[in-house]
């Protein structure tokens, strides 16, 4: 029953919501976009939490929610002077509704570290559940690989996610050998997506956070260099990683990967891939220099990039919005990422790190990362989302939960 209650909880739900462009096309509902369902199905719980629940809304939402709300609107009045047409309305239209809620969702729906569990039991899950679709699929190699229906960039993203989670309980955690065996396990399984599906950016940006989360595990005085207790688990989970990915590129699982990563290399400019995310970056640039302030308004990117009005944007979300919405859009952006990282500082200093904040602070680097070299401003449905995790942190974190809602009460995966 306590499983049940899991599936239906609205932490899970949303999870479900903000991953649901991954599994959508293989779901056999026509007569709704699923996304949408999710999106009120998951508004319909928040409601009834607020009406029917001892109900807390904290203070420390209201500052970034009103940031948040104010950007949307500098959105829609931009569209007076946007040279896009039709993909400027649809463009504020899932600003407005879907990633709106991504970011407002969670002041609604999270009450207190549990609520953060189930979401993130959720997120490993859907790893889990794509990594297996991989694995007992066809085994063709030397091209791009994809799970339920989504892209190799979004398998490997998920499942990039799912081993940052993972990575997160099993170091900062204190659990039984058995367990922890089972967390390497799973995190074994969810790497083989990664290398297998050919994204060189989730795997470059994992390959940057394993360098800085071991080389935090030192700390450098003027006479000595104390050495954190967890270096251990960190030098034996990037041993079997190292392991794991030799054999399966033994086995012939990165050929695509290892290909576009010598792309990189050796074509000129790191190759078409590369050169088209330069490009963009260099036409958004451009744009913030014309209209410093306000930008070309919402929609415009791909006017000035191609001519056309069609979806396309910068890979880079923080110049989309310098592009689109000028330095007052970029600045309301900042200010929610400078609330969000102050809070997840505040929830370090009180509590350490721990097994509910050091995954999401890694996942949080992930899509801080992934934002800046693949990112959109409504395509970064997760980064929204963990944002808002990072500035309940220390409020969640100071609320003691009921022992009637308790999940997975015998704590075998998230509890310390």
């Amino acid at each position: 029953m306590k499983y049940f209650k899991w599936i239906i909880s609205g932490e899970f739900l949303f999870a479900l919501f903000l991953s649901a462009g991954t599994f959508k096309t293989v779901i056999p509902i026509h007569f709704i976009d699923i996304t949408l369902l999710l999106l009120l199905i998951t508004v319909l719980i928040a409601i009834k939490r607020i009406i029917t629940k001892n109900f807390k809304f904290y203070k420390v939402s209201i500052v970034p929610i009103f940031v948040f709300v104010f950007l949307v609107m500098i959105a829609v009045c931009s569209m007076y002077y946007s040279p896009s047409g039709l993909y400027a309305i649809d463009k504020i239209l899932r600003l407005s509704v879907i990633t709106s809620w991504c970011f407002i969702g969670p002041f609604f729906l999270f009450k207190n570290n549990d609520s953060i569990k189930k979401f993130l039991l959720a997120l490993i899950l859907l790893a889990l559940v794509m990594a297996f679709d991989i694995i007992t699929g066809p085994t063709t190699s030397g091209d791009f690989k994809g799970s339920l229906g989504s892209s190799y960039l979004v398998l490997a993203q998920i499942n990039t996610m799912g081993l940052l989670i993972l990575l997160g309980i099993f170091i900062f955690s204190k659990k039984e050998k058995v367990i922890k065996i089972l967390l390497i396990t799973l995190m074994v399984i969810v790497t083989i997506p990664i290398i297998q599906s050919g994204a060189r950016g989730p795997v470059l940006i994992l390959f940057v956070i394993m360098t800085i989360l071991f080389f935090s595990m030192f700390k450098f005085r003027k006479q000595e260099v104390l050495i954190s207790k967890k270096i251990v688990p960190m030098v034996l989970i990037l041993t079997i990683f190292l392991f794991s990915v030799l054999y399966l590129i033994q086995q012939g699982y990165a050929e695509t990967l290892l290909y576009r990563l010598e792309v990189i290399v050796n074509q000129d400019g790191g190759g078409e891939s590369v050169n088209g995310r330069t490009d963009r970056i260099s036409v958004a640039i451009t744009m913030a220099k014309e209209s410093f302030l306000l930008g070309k308004g919402i929609g415009s990117f791909p006017i000035y990039y191609n001519g056309l009005d069609i979806d396309d944007y910068p890979h880079n979300t923080y110049l989309e919005f310098l592009s689109e919405l000028g330095m007052i859009g970029l600045i309301l952006f900042i200010i929610i990422n400078i609330i969000s990282v102050r809070n997840g500082y505040k929830d370090y200093k009180k509590n350490g790190l721990n097994n509910i904040n050091a995954p999401i602070f890694l996942v949080s680097i992930f899509w801080f990362f992934n934002s800046n070299i693949s990112g959109s401003i409504n395509g970064d449905k997760f980064f929204f989302a963990f944002l808002a995790i990072l500035i309940l942190l220390p409020v969640l974190s100071s609320i003691k939960r009921p022992k009637t809602e308790s999940i997975l009460k015998d704590e075998n995966i998230i509890n310390s």
